[in-house]
C-alpha cells in the first residue's frame, strides 16, 4: 500500500515560545533541526550543533514550510486490530471434574501498528483539513491496548 502525507502541522515545522525555539520541544520526532554554534540553545549548553539536521531551523514565518518532497512522509500503516484465541477442552477430560463445558480465551486490541509515521502521530487519523487552520495533523490520544484473558466454564 501507499500513502504519502505532507504534515505541515507545528509540530513539524512550529517556532515559538522563547528566541524562536520549537513550539514542540521535547518531542523526540522533532529533535532533529538544524542549529549551529550561533543558536540560543547551543550558546547556553542545553544543545549540541546539528549542522546535518533533517528538519530546518526553526524560525518565526512561513519560509520552512513550502511544501516539498523532501519531508513526505510514508502514512500507510498496518494494524492488528484485534486478536482472539480460544481453546475449548475436551469433554472426556472434563468430565471427570464434573464440568460440562471448559474453555480458555484470550482477546487482545490494539497490539500492534506498523507505519512510517513519527511516534506521535496517529496514522488513521493524519491528514489535512482546509478548513481547519489550528488542525495538528493526527495528533490524538494513543489508542489503548486491552488485553483480556480468562474461562467459561458450564458446570
Amino acid at each position: 500500500m501507499k500513502r504519502d502525507i505532507w504534515n505541515g502541522s507545528v509540530y513539524i515545522f512550529g517556532a515559538g515560545g522563547y528566541n524562536g525555539q520549537w513550539g514542540a520541544a521535547g518531542l523526540d520526532a522533532v529533535s532533529d533541526y538544524f542549529r549551529d554554534e550561533n543558536t540560543w540553545s547551543v550558546k547556553e549548553g542545553y544543545t549540541k550543533p546539528n549542522l546535518n539536521a533533517y528538519l530546518p531551523r526553526p524560525l518565526y514565518s512561513y519560509k520552512n514550510e513550502q511544501t516539498q518532497t523532501r519531508y513526505l512522509q510514508n502514512a500507510a500503516y498496518i494494524r492488528l486490530k484485534n486478536l482472539q484465541v480460544g481453546y475449548t477442552i475436551p469433554a472426556t477430560i472434563t468430565s471427570h471434574w464434573g464440568i460440562e463445558s471448559l474453555r480458555i480465551f484470550f482477546s487482545g486490541e490494539n497490539l500492534w501498528t506498523g507505519t512510517g509515521v513519527k511516534k506521535q502521530y496517529a496514522p488513521e487519523t493524519i491528514g489535512y483539513d482546509p478548513n481547519n487552520w489550528s488542525d495538528y495533523v493526527g495528533m490524538s490520544y494513543p489508542l489503548s491496548r486491552t488485553l483480556s484473558f480468562g474461562l467459561n466454564i458450564t458446570l
